[in-house]
This record gives C-alpha cells, sequence and structure tokens, in this order.
C-alpha cells in the first residue's frame, strides 16, 4: 500500500506544470498618449506651439485615442482613432519590446531604439531630431488605463 501511494505521489509531481513567469504589469493596460511637448517652440504660420498633437489637426493620430499596447509575447501595437492610423502603425512587421529595470525599450534595433521610463502610471520617452538646420525634441507622456 506504501508503494502505491509513493508511486501515485511520484506520478502527481511529474504532472504538475511548472508556474509560469509572472506577467509583466504593463501588459496588463493600455498606455494612452496625454501629452507630447515639442521644445523649443516651433513657430507655424507666426505661432509658437509646444503641444506636438496639434500639429496635424484635430484628425491627426495623435490627436484621436493614440495608444500603445504591450503584448505579452514581446511585440507592442499602436493604435489610434483617427482615419488610417492603424494601417499605417501597424503593419506586417511586429514591433517588440523589452524591460531593462524601470526602463521599457521599444525596438530590437539598438541603432534605433526608444528608451521608455515608467514610474507608476505614466509612461515617458523623448525624440529628437537628427542634428541640421533645426533641432527639436519631443516628450511623449502616456497614462495607464
Amino acid at each position: 500500500m506504501k508503494k502505491l501511494m509513493l508511486l501515485t505521489l511520484v506520478l502527481f509531481s511529474l504532472s504538475c506544470k511548472k508556474k509560469n513567469q509572472e506577467e509583466d504589469p504593463i501588459t496588463k493596460q493600455k498606455w494612452v498618449l496625454e501629452t507630447a511637448v515639442v521644445s523649443p517652440a516651433l513657430n507655424i504660420k507666426g505661432e509658437f506651439i509646444t503641444d506636438y498633437k496639434k500639429l496635424k489637426g484635430d484628425n491627426g493620430c495623435l490627436s484621436n485615442n493614440y495608444t500603445l499596447t504591450f503584448l505579452t509575447n514581446g511585440t507592442y501595437q499602436l493604435s489610434s482613432t483617427g482615419s488610417l492610423c492603424d494601417m499605417a502603425e501597424n503593419g506586417p512587421n511586429q514591433k517588440k519590446w523589452r524591460r531593462s529595470g524601470e526602463q521599457i525599450i521599444l525596438g530590437g534595433n539598438p541603432e534605433s531604439e526608444i528608451i521608455c521610463n515608467v514610474n507608476g502610471s505614466t509612461l515617458t520617452y523623448t525624440i529628437a531630431n537628427t542634428p541640421g538646420v533645426i533641432y527639436y525634441k519631443v516628450v511623449y507622456t502616456f497614462k495607464a488605463q
């Protein structure tokens, strides 16, 4: 009887699956663009603008629920409710992401990666143009929802 119980216990322990790694908390929420601030301010028809979302108008992708979604398979998606934005942003090549401490790294090519900083429910990253005639940078701030 003891041998039967021992055999049953061994078989039961072998049949249990190992617990999967914990899911990264950023995959449980959508990250919606709150602000996109350009500096220095851009002079558009005599008006100095720092709100980068306004540059493409009310129908632009950034102005229409622009959202980052991180998937558990290590890819991310961009979406917007602006006309044709989803088709332009999410082509056949899926975008990759990975975590490094409190940073999220977007992209798989070290030369073009975007480093995002996560602080609670806020995610920010900065993109600067390559040095040229006019230098500017845009700071994007997303909120978890």
